[in-house]
């Protein structure tokens, strides 16, 4: 039998076609599990939502939070939409960001983006030392709130922490 050069070149792309095939479906399983995960962390964040009443962000702000901070909770509300797949008219700022709402499941940065967009919006600086203190959006606003009035009230200077 005389194989040609043909036949080798053929056997060699097979081969290289074969190596690759665990990589590729590996991708496919991979964005999948991650479409999947995505997916769930939606339907969760809705579901929980659900039980409230659907508000516009000047109600939803006059509706739970005294008079001095709603219009903070409204604007950081604003903020906050383009930082989650969903529609925010069911939010209540007890909400858990991370974990009633997914924030970090739904995207690894958005939390970061949103933290950035509130600190160039206010003009202020959240300290890190305070994130693991700031839970829901009333925490949030409440930290806000604080820091405005305290840069007032006080000469130019470093940030003081929400406390």
């Amino acid at each position: 039998m005389n194989l040609s050069p043909a036949f080798f070149d053929h056997v060699a792309f097979s081969a290289k076609v074969l190596a690759a095939l665990p990589l590729v479906v590996g991708l496919a399983l991979s964005w999948r599990s991650v479409h999947r995960r995505d997916a769930r962390a939606r339907k969760r964040a809705a579901n929980h939502m659900a039980k409230n009443p659907a508000l516009d962000p000047a109600v939803f702000a006059a509706t739970y939070f005294p008079a001095d901070q709603a219009a903070v909770a409204r604007r950081l509300r604003e903020l906050l939409t383009p930082h989650l797949p969903f529609d925010l008219a069911r939010l209540h700022p007890d909400d858990r960001l991370i974990e009633d709402l997914r924030m970090d499941a739904l995207d690894s940065m958005a939390t970061l983006e949103f933290i950035l967009s509130v600190e160039k919006e206010f003009s202020i600086k959240l300290p890190e030392a305070d994130f693991a203190q700031i839970l829901t959006l009333r925490d949030l606003t409440a930290c806000v709130v604080r820091l405005l009035a305290e840069r007032a009230t006080r000469p130019p200077g470093p940030p003081s922490p929400c406390q």
